[in-house]
């Protein structure tokens, strides 16, 4: 297992894992492949957003990827929080993919998550 960030290396399987959630809300939203026709335009997006906005705080994402090199599972590490994630999302945010649940990933996940480098989430 390891963690790894967005690259066109995994195109393909972050489709396939979006499409897995189907017409369910895919938590955190940062992953979501909607709206977009172009996985690098996603790409560019998803830097954008790991300096921060007003609309949205600094985060770090990454997939955890699994011996089959297979997406897992997803986390958004939110270096700073609004009013709206201070009552409700918090610091982390992640997603463990649907036909991979109760294995343990959730949990691993939230592990590599909390060992991030100290200073990060302030």
């Amino acid at each position: 297992m390891q963690l790894v960030t967005p690259s066109l290396k995994w195109e393909s399987e972050h489709q396939a894992y979006c499409k897995e959630w189907g017409s369910s809300k895919m938590i955190p939203n940062s992953f979501s492949l909607d709206g977009y026709t172009d996985y690098s335009v996603y790409l560019k997006a998803l830097r954008l957003k790991q300096k921060g906005s007003e609309h949205w705080v600094p985060n770090s994402n990454y997939f955890l990827v699994n011996g089959e090199q297979k997406i897992v599972a997803m986390v958004s590490i939110r270096h700073k929080l609004n009013d709206f994630l201070w009552r409700e999302g918090g610091h982390i945010g992640y997603s463990v993919r649907p036909s991979q649940r109760r294995k343990g990933y959730g949990a691993r996940i939230l592990e590599e998550a909390c060992n991030f480098p100290s200073g990060v989430m302030v």
